[in-house]
């Protein structure tokens, strides 16, 4: 395996494990849930999805798409769960209240914002966490049921 096949496996990894929490939950022997079939997590009442194991195709053929996506390739995952949704900004609470966890954002003290839709770029905000989404005069109130923001792959791995 070449190192431009393993830095893309590894990104596609890590980005089923922040945009959804992936969980590695191992099949009985010789089976496997099929697809689609759920469960609820009870820390957190989540809903999970099994994506069965199997392979695809990985990048963009040649020409198309960007140079980074190059070569197209085949790529077997081992089955996993996945939760069906984001994490909300309510049960992100919960674990915060349960484990007095304190994400990245909070300990640094800024994150990045979109203030205006036109922008290409976030901007540095000091102040901006997963409780105060637009910096430390703003807050959450309403979106108990959004996705969680500002927070990082390692707030996602301590969740």
């Amino acid at each position: 395996m070449n190192t431009q096949t393993w830095k893309l496996m590894t990104v596609a990894v890590m980005f089923a494990t922040i945009a959804g929490l992936m969980f590695d939950v191992p099949a009985a022997a010789n089976s496997e849930p099929s697809a689609g079939a759920t469960q609820v997590r009870e820390t957190d009442g989540a809903t999970m999805v099994y994506v069965p194991s199997g392979e695809f195709l990985m990048g963009s053929p040649a020409g198309i798409g960007n140079s980074d996506e190059w070569p197209q390739h085949a790529v077997y995952l081992d089955g996993f769960w996945i939760d069906r949704t984001e994490v909300t900004n309510r049960q992100f609470e919960q674990f915060v209240t349960a484990t007095g966890y304190r994400t990245e954002a909070e300990n640094d003290g800024r994150s990045e914002v979109w203030i205006d839709e036109r922008s290409r770029y976030p901007r540095t905000v000091n102040g901006a966490n997963w409780r105060h989404l637009e910096g430390p005069d703003s807050s959450r109130d309403g979106c108990e049921e959004c996705p969680v923001v500002h927070d990082s792959w390692n707030d996602a791995q301590a969740y």
